[in-house]
């Protein structure tokens, strides 16, 4: 990823939400400080390059196979979602709009093995 510059409230507010999530991931999934601070920081990055190019990463289905995806979260690309009105997506757990399919998709953010921005 490239280095990037952030103003202080920028830096601030990205740290505020690595940390939030990184202490969610520990009381919700049971995980040590340390893997949720891995896992806090995997996806923080995964979902920022999301927002302005196509990131291929890998995750563990709940089949236990791997899968290899290719999707973004660039907004002037994203199609208009069918049935979206009120959804959550459940935590722990990220959506994406797959690029190879063209729908959304879903995985749990444990299971993400590796990110390739």
């Amino acid at each position: 990823m490239k280095k990037s510059t952030y103003n202080a409230e920028q830096f601030k507010a990205y740290m505020k939400q690595v940390m939030n999530n990184a202490w969610a991931y520990v009381k919700e999934l049971s995980m040590t400080m340390a893997d949720a601070m891995k896992l806090a920081w995997k996806v923080f990055k995964l979902k920022m390059a999301m927002k302005t190019k196509e990131v291929k990463f890998t995750y563990t289905k709940v089949n236990g196979q791997l899968r290899e995806a290719k999707g973004h979260l660039i907004d002037s690309l994203l199609p208009a979602r069918k049935n979206a009105a009120g959804r959550k997506v459940k935590f722990g757990n990220m959506r994406y709009f797959d690029t190879d399919v063209n729908d959304w998709r879903s995985f749990a953010i444990a299971n993400l093995v590796s990110v390739n921005i």
